[in-house]
């Protein structure tokens, strides 16, 4: 069976990406499935185990940009790629994106057609508002497609609130997050120093909602000099979180780690007591899943998390974490203040969450529930 995942910009060095490359090497590997990965000429992008072509960008004429609504908020999605249909030709079955939001998605599904292969397409995004192609070319791919794969079922509620996808349509598969739990595991961290440390992991961007964590450290330390916050990440609101905690005299508390290889992070959980993720949502982003809640999950850790997008799809409140209101500082301070008193109950939690990932999200279980998305 020969697969070709065509989901350009999207196959990147980034957690997101990451997860869904590790089980595209064990489907490969483990359902003996030819694999071709088409990578976008600006992610410079490649792979040790997976076949991996790259695309050169090709400009959508001017009568094709009136698909497109919020043209000038949406330059990522104005373009599609040379000889598409070409070297789309020789595969049993093309993956592509959320056809209400890439062109290249419509692309595909040309090529698929034309072919005669089979296409499955899919989305995490969760916000109904979302859509930057014609709603009609969006609807014809939906249409054509065999399977669709939506990482929770908020993203399928997105797709039946548009109306181009049938409540309880057979056709859908919720696949979730896959999670190597045989790298990203507990293990004992190397120095017991008496520190609680708490984690966050994601771009330096102010949707992230880093700065919100920093003002809950900032009226949690003097009641618990212990505390330690370590950000790891890059991105254009650095210098803005890096003046915020100047400001709240925080230096030698909080910590910018910076961008650090994705193979390195199951240490960077192990040396951690919580894990945090305050994202907020905006008009065209939120949390859709929380590949890094994930992962602390995965690591035996209690997270803390905002209430939107998918992220109550991943985390139980009060099971395998808490849940918070998005930019709700009181709320936030209040959990880390539960679980830095309450050592019992923040090693029960990540033991729940450890237990949750491996029963949902293990690599194996999503790599079999994708096999049958692909062969059914």
């Amino acid at each position: 069976m020969r697969v070709a995942v065509f989901r350009p910009p999207h196959a990147r060095c980034n957690t997101a990406f990451e997860v869904q490359r590790s089980m595209y090497r064990y489907l490969a590997k483990n359902y003996n499935i030819d694999i071709t990965l088409f990578v976008d000429e600006c992610t410079n992008f490649n792979d040790d185990q997976l076949r991996v072509i790259t695309l050169k960008r090709k400009a959508l004429s001017s009568w094709r940009k009136l698909w497109f609504r919020n043209s000038l908020r949406t330059q990522n999605q104005l373009f599609t790629y040379h000889g598409v249909p070409t070297i789309l030709k020789n595969f049993d079955l093309i993956e592509t994106s959320d056809p209400t939001l890439y062109y290249y998605a419509y692309d595909a599904y040309r090529s698929a057609k034309k072919s005669g292969a089979r296409l499955v397409c899919g989305s995490s995004v969760t916000i109904p508002e979302l859509l930057w192609m014609k709603k009609g070319k969006a609807q014809e791919v939906i249409d054509y497609a065999s399977k669709i794969s939506c990482c929770t079922p908020m993203a399928l509620n997105r797709f039946e609130e548009m109306g181009i996808l049938l409540s309880n349509s057979e056709k859908v598969i919720i696949l979730g997050h896959p999670f190597d739990t045989d790298v990203f595991r507990p293990f004992q961290r190397e120095i017991d120093d008496g520190l609680i440390r708490i984690l966050t992991v994601g771009r330096l961007s102010r949707e992230k909602g880093h700065q919100f964590l920093i003002e809950a450290v900032s009226r949690l330390i003097p009641h618990y000099p212990q505390l330690r916050l370590n950000i790891v990440g890059e991105g254009i609101f650095r210098e803005n979180l890096i003046s915020l905690v100047k400001e709240l005299f925080l230096e030698g508390i909080v910590t910018f780690s910076g961008s650090i290889a994705h193979n390195e992070l199951p240490t960077v959980y192990n040396q951690s007591d919580i894990f945090a993720l305050c994202s907020i949502r905006t008009n065209s982003w939120e949390e859709y899943f929380g590949a890094v809640i994930g992962e602390a999950m995965s690591c035996g850790k209690s997270v803390i998390a905002t209430k939107i997008g998918g992220v109550p799809f991943v985390v139980k409140d009060g099971e395998t974490g808490f849940l918070v209101k998005q930019g709700d500082v009181d709320d936030l301070t209040e959990k880390i203040k539960i679980l830095i008193e309450k050592n019992h109950l923040r090693k029960e939690m990540g033991l729940r969450a450890r237990k949750h990932i491996l029963e949902k999200y293990s690599l194996e279980k999503v790599a079999e529930r994708c096999y049958q998305l692909w062969t059914s």
